[in-house]
C-alpha cells in the first residue's frame, strides 16, 4: 500500500464504509471456510474453521496503542483513522500504518557548526529547541472537542512535511525566528537577554509573529515556557582576553588601594602622635607625610618588579653599582 503524497491529505473514508470493510474482513472468509467445512465434513467442521479464522485474524489484528502515542491509518488509499491510546484493530494487508509517533517532547539543535553575526562580532550559540506533536493544552483537556483538535494537528504533522524533513523543518522555523533577535544585539547584550530573546522568538511580539504560529501550521507546538533553551554563547578568544585584562586590572587596583592604606595609616598616626607630644617636639607636616608615602610606594613597586638597577654615587667619580631586584639574575658590577 503506497502512502499519500506529502502536503496532500487523502480523502477521508466514511465510517459506514470503513466499518463494513472491517466486518467483511472477518465474516466473508469465515463464511467461505464454513461452506468448505460443510462440503468436506459437517457442521462441527464448518464452525471450527470459521472460529479458527475469526480468532486468528483477531489475534493478529488487535493492537495496544500505548499512552501518549498515536497511529495514522489509511485503508485502501483513504484516511481511515487516527488511533489514540487503547485497544485498536489494525487489519493486515488492508490497513496501512502511515505514521506511528508519540506526544513526548523532542529537541533539535539550532545553530550546529555555525556562528551568529552579532552587532560588532560573531560567536557560536549553543541552543536547543524543544517541541511536541499536538497542543499540550488539548492533550491535557481530553474532552471530545480537544481530541478532535489533536486529531487535526496530528494530520497536519503527518501530511504537510515529509517524514525525513520534519525535524529539519522544525529547526528552520525556530532558528529563523531566534536568529532575527540575536543579530540585533551585541554578544554581551545577547548573553544578558538570552532567555527573554528566546521567549520573544517563540511567542512573538506585537510587531512580529513568533515561531509558535508557523509551527502550528505543521501540527507542532513548542514546550510551554521554554521552547528555546540557550546553553551558552561562546565568546571569541579576543573578548575573553579583554575580559581577563579588565578583571586583572580591577584586582590590581584593589590590591594597590589596600597597600596604600597600609602605608598611609601609620604615617597619619605618627603625625597625630607627634602633635600630642607637645611644643618643641618633632613636627610632621602633610607634605612630609606625602613624601614618605610616595617613597614607600615607590620602594614597594621596585621590589615587585624584576629588574637591574644601577646606582651612581654623585660624590665619588667613576663609581657605580648594579644590584638585582626581583628574580632577574645578573652578576654584580664593579667600578669603571
Amino acid at each position: 500500500m503506497t502512502a499519500s503524497i506529502p502536503g496532500s491529505k487523502p480523502e477521508d473514508m466514511s465510517q459506514i464504509v470503513g466499518h463494513a470493510i472491517s466486518i467483511a474482513a472477518f465474516v466473508v472468509p469465515a463464511f467461505v471456510l464454513a461452506l468448505l467445512g460443510l462440503w468436506f465434513g459437517n457442521w462441527n467442521t464448518a464452525a471450527g474453521l470459521a472460529i479458527i479464522w475469526i480468532g486468528g485474524l483477531f489475534a493478529v489484528t488487535i493492537r495496544i496503542q500505548q499512552k501518549k502515542t498515536f497511529t495514522v491509518i489509511e485503508r485502501f488509499g483513504k484516511l481511515w483513522d487516527v488511533k489514540f491510546a487503547g485497544l485498536r484493530l489494525i487489519i493486515p494487508y488492508i490497513d496501512n500504518q502511515i505514521l506511528r509517533e508519540n506526544f513526548l517532547q523532542k529537541s533539535v539543535e539550532l545553530f550546529k557548526d555555525m556562528e551568529i553575526d552579532f552587532v560588532g562580532g560573531s560567536a557560536p550559540v549553543l541552543a536547543d529547541a524543544w517541541y511536541q506533536v499536538g497542543n499540550p493544552a488539548d492533550l491535557d483537556d481530553g474532552d471530545e472537542e480537544a481530541i478532535e483538535r489533536v486529531r487535526s494537528q496530528v494530520l497536519k504533522y503527518t501530511y504537510r512535511v515529509r517524514a525525513e524533513d520534519r525535524a529539519a523543518r522544525v529547526a528552520d522555523i525556530f532558528r529563523g525566528s531566534f536568529r532575527t533577535y540575536l543579530e540585533t544585539r551585541t554578544i554581551a547584550e545577547a548573553q544578558a537577554e538570552a532567555e527573554d530573546l528566546a521567549n520573544k522568538a517563540v511567542e512573538g511580539i506585537p510587531e512580529r509573529e513568533g515561531a509558535k504560529v508557523a509551527l502550528a501550521e505543521i501540527g507542532v507546538f513548542p514546550f510551554p515556557g521554554k521552547g528555546i533553551i540557550v546553553r551558552d554563547i561562546v565568546l571569541p578568544p579576543i573578548i575573553i582576553q579583554l575580559r581577563e585584562q579588565v578583571l586583572r586590572g580591577e584586582m590590581d587596583a584593589k590590591e594597590a588601594v589596600a597597600r596604600a592604606q597600609v602605608y598611609w595609616k601609620p604615617l597619619t598616626e605618627m603625625k597625630t602622635g607627634f602633635v600630642g607630644a607637645g611644643p618643641g617636639r618633632m613636627e610632621l607636616t602633610d607634605g612630609d607625610i606625602l613624601r614618605l608615602f610616595l617613597a614607600q610606594k615607590g620602594l614597594d613597586t621596585l621590589q615587585r618588579t624584576p629588574s637591574n638597577v644601577t646606582l651612581i654615587a654623585k660624590d665619588i667619580d667613576n663609581l657605580q653599582k648594579i644590584i638585582t631586584v626581583g628574580e632577574v639574575s645578573t652578576g654584580k658590577g664593579g667600578s669603571s
